[in-house]
């Protein structure tokens, strides 16, 4: 059963929820993905769990002070899909909702030393800002405008501004996927499970890939 839309979270609490690793209990603690027969063909199942419960955590932003929160270590260890680690993320807002579950890919060869803010480090799509887009032809017709500056881009760099700053922070759960397909099918069933228990702003989005 859903919580109440009244209920605030963080994405530590969140985390925490999913799975406790004191305690060894949480939402996911149960967690046996309904493909398991054909992740076991893709994966060896039996030494390797298609989550890593303890390696969950937490960043409070998704913007540049959230990657250095992102942790490698926690996927060190993990299957691999050439270079890229995959990993299901949960966003937050700063109103305490889910906003969107979703995955994304983090190529670990490029953190470095000599990037500390991790800036140019590929992480995935988590840590992009929202855009909003308009479509050539509406592009055209609002350059019609003499003061296409002040009328159009400056109301639309507000408008991206706030929606980014509604955002608060994500869970990552990092998974033992070595390809994109079974990343995706990971995302569809913990994307279930988060959503019948808390709801989300957007709640199918982690159905379609």
């Amino acid at each position: 059963m859903k919580e109440t839309k009244t209920e605030r979270h963080t994405a530590q609490t969140i985390a925490s929820a999913l799975w406790n690793t004191k305690t060894k209990q949480g939402l996911l603690a149960d967690f046996n993905p309904s493909f398991i027969k054909n992740y076991k063909a893709l994966l060896d199942y039996t030494t390797t769990d298609p989550v890593a419960l303890d390696n969950i955590f937490s960043v409070s932003s998704v913007s540049l002070s959230g990657r250095t929160e992102f942790k490698p270590e926690n996927f060190a260890e993990l299957t691999s899909d050439g270079d890229f680690h995959h990993y299901v993320w949960i966003e937050l807002s700063k109103k305490g909702q889910i906003i969107v579950i979703g995955r994304a890919r983090a190529n670990l060869k490029t953190i470095s030393d000599d990037d500390p803010s991790r800036e140019k480090a590929k992480l995935g799509d988590l840590f992009d800002d929202y855009q909003i887009h308009m479509g050539k032809t509406a592009r055209l017709i609002a350059k019609c405008d003499k003061d296409y500056q002040k009328h159009v881009e400056l109301p639309l760099k507000n408008i991206r501004d706030e929606i980014n700053d509604y955002v608060a922070g994500a869970v990552i759960i990092p998974i033992n996927a070595g390809s994109t397909k079974v990343a995706s099918k990971l995302e569809t069933e913990i994307g279930d499970i988060v959503v019948e228990k808390y709801g989300a702003l957007n709640p199918t989005s982690h159905r379609y890939y």
